[in-house]
């Protein structure tokens, strides 16, 4: 099961309240962070500031920006919501539903911030890869703002759904034995056959033979490490042609660590011509 330490965002950037607004200001640019953790002089996260918080500070006719500390501010903090760094993600998602901003604290011993998690963080993890180009950036981006946009108000398994249907990638999920148990639309519309069709057959019967032993070794790594690093493999077509294809593999365990799902997801590269099946 994968925890707040492995999910979050490291090293957060922080706002002491002492600091002034232009320096808040110049964290906001700086970064491009929706929020800032703002901490007390100990170092523990006070409240979150957003854009408009600080808009809403700025605009106060006896503000100077050089002067007047963020401190003088707290009515526009948003209250943070915390999580432990070993919490896992069965945790995480509640919290993160409950949270304003849908983002959480990770903090370890402390409310010092060690870690910020974000939607993105969540998916990232669902579909076991991190973006390689700036056109999987983009992708994964768009996927994050319509989970967003949906987030509060539903439940995880709604939220899951939500991103596994809009993901701009071919999502398969799998049983610990391999047997396909769902796709997503994108899967439909770049193969040209329904879900149905392949549910319950074998993960490998939607490969071509010559990737056999590359999807085993990316199970087996995905098993022992929790995911495979993406790498090309093909993918057959109802006509036994092939599409070449990016693949990545997350193993998905329950919250006594055993093995339940495997979420396999491919990307085109490429012209991605279709090709003769060997």
């Amino acid at each position: 099961m994968k925890h707040a330490r492995n999910l979050m965002t490291l090293d957060p950037k922080v706002c002491p309240e002492n600091e002034t607004l232009e320096e808040l200001l110049t964290l906001f640019l700086s970064t491009g962070y929706k929020y800032i953790p703002i901490v007390d002089s100990h170092g523990a996260c006070v409240g979150l500031m957003d854009e408009l918080g600080l808009i809403r500070a700025l605009s106060d006719k006896n503000t100077d920006p050089d002067e007047v500390k963020v401190s003088h501010f707290k009515q526009f903090y948003i209250p943070p919501s915390f999580v432990d760094a070993n919490a896992g993600i069965g945790d995480i998602l509640p919290e993160m539903l409950k949270a304003k901003t849908n983002r959480v604290v990770v903090v370890s011993g402390s409310k010092k911030p060690v870690g910020i998690l974000a939607p993105s963080n969540v998916l990232r993890a669902i579909v076991g890869m991190r973006p390689q180009s700036q056109d999987m950036r983009k992708n994964l981006e768009d996927t994050t703002v319509h989970a967003e946009k949906n987030w509060k108000g539903t439940v995880t398994a709604d939220i899951f759904k939500e991103a596994f249907d809009g993901s701009p990638y071919v999502m398969i999920i799998t049983n610990k034995d391999l047997e396909i148990i769902d796709t997503n639309n994108r899967f439909e519309l770049l193969l040209g056959q329904k879900t149905e069709s392949v549910k319950g057959t074998n993960l490998h019967s939607i490969f071509p033979d010559f990737t056999n032993n590359k999807i085993t070794q990316a199970l087996s790594q995905a098993r022992e490490l929790g995911r495979c690093p993406t790498q090309p493999t093909a993918i057959l077509l109802p006509n036994k042609k092939y599409k070449n294809m990016d693949m990545a593999i997350s193993a998905l365990r329950d919250e006594n660590k055993q093995l339940k799902y495997y979420c396999c997801v491919l990307r085109e590269v490429g012209s991605n011509e279709v090709k003769d099946s060997l």
